[in-house]
């Protein structure tokens, strides 16, 4: 399992713990299942956001990734190309 922790930084400098992406080694056919959940303080904070207002709304459930990436495409430009090691 990879746990990532995402962070947010606001204009006006503050970061933010948004929450965590957490994935499982990939099956059979290379597709890995992935889910993002908010941190409790994010969705209190007074500047918390919808990272992606469709996709991952201001909610306490978590959200399964419905892609073979096993990561939702708001994170995709952030994190690296591969992943380095193993599973």
């Amino acid at each position: 399992m990879k746990k990532l922790k995402v962070m947010v930084t606001l204009p006006h400098g503050e970061k933010l713990f948004c929450g965590e992406i957490l994935t499982i080694k990939p099956d059979a056919r290379g597709a890995i299942q992935g889910a993002f959940r908010y941190a409790s303080g994010y969705l209190n904070h007074q500047h918390g956001f919808a990272l992606d207002p469709v996709n991952l709304p201001l909610t306490t459930r978590e959200f399964q990734a419905e892609r073979p990436e096993g990561i939702h495409s708001v994170f995709e430009d952030a994190l690296p190309d591969t992943w380095a090691g193993s599973f």
